[in-house]
């Protein structure tokens, strides 16, 4: 007979295997006491069981990387925090997709506006404060992307000085919405992990994906460069 487990900071019905709580997000010990959620008396009687969360963003990190990668560290971002979400609550999503919606007319900025909205679920469920508004997501997506497509038109033929500083001012603004909304997100989800971590809230690990984006981001940088101060390459662009 299986002895049921149980969360000890809510009290709810713990399933079997299960990391997290499902109702307040306590992070759970695979040595726990099957009745009670508590870890066993020989490991810290009468301290507080401490687990270490590796999700913090920083700020800086956000806004350092969102112009370094030219703006594609949305698509990284989306993809992080989605994980993050599947890892603690233990349900099917698939992170990579997710991200990859992004680029799907329309249907990208459903995927927006349920991102924000879920973890904005998360923490009013928790009786935190936030600032997330789904809508405001789309807002800044939509203004992001229509800023970056209308520069589109200035590079068709001979490019002048002038597009070319129109196009960089228009670029960079573009850059500067997805850093703002990406940053008003994580200082939420900052605030989260930090409430529902047992341990300490360490920041998490430059990936792979990070990486690529900011080599491709670099090359961009190059590229706008080269625009702005070669009159040759303007010209074979």
């Amino acid at each position: 007979m299986t002895t049921m487990r149980y969360c000890p900071d809510c009290g709810t019905q713990i399933l079997p295997g299960a990391a997290f709580c499902a109702t307040c997000g306590r992070r759970l010990r695979e040595s726990a006491d099957p009745g009670t959620g508590i870890a066993p008396a020989s490991e810290n009687y009468g301290q507080a069981v401490t687990a270490d969360l590796r999700y913090r963003i920083s700020l800086n990190r956000i806004f350092l990387m969102t112009f370094l990668t030219y703006g594609l560290y949305l698509f990284y971002w989306f993809y992080l925090t989605w994980k993050q979400y599947r890892d603690h609550t233990r349900e099917e999503a698939f992170p990579v997709w997710h991200a990859l919606t992004l680029v799907v007319p329309i249907y990208g900025l459903f995927r927006t506006h349920a991102h924000a909205r879920i973890f904005r679920e998360l923490m009013t469920n928790r009786g935190l404060m936030t600032t997330i508004s789904p809508g405001l997501a789309v807002a800044a997506v939509v203004a992001s992307s229509a800023l970056s497509w209308s520069t589109f038109g200035l590079s068709w033929g001979d490019m002048t000085l002038a597009a070319a500083l129109t196009t960089t001012v228009i670029e960079i603004l573009s850059i500067a919405i997805v850093a703002w909304l990406l940053m008003r997100l994580q200082d939420n989800l900052n605030n989260y992990w930090h409430e529902v971590s047992s341990g300490r809230l360490i920041d998490a690990r430059i990936g792979v994906g990070e990486v690529i984006f900011a080599v491709i981001g670099g090359l961009a940088w190059l590229d706008t460069l080269a625009t702005l101060f070669s009159e040759s390459y303007r010209l074979d662009i």
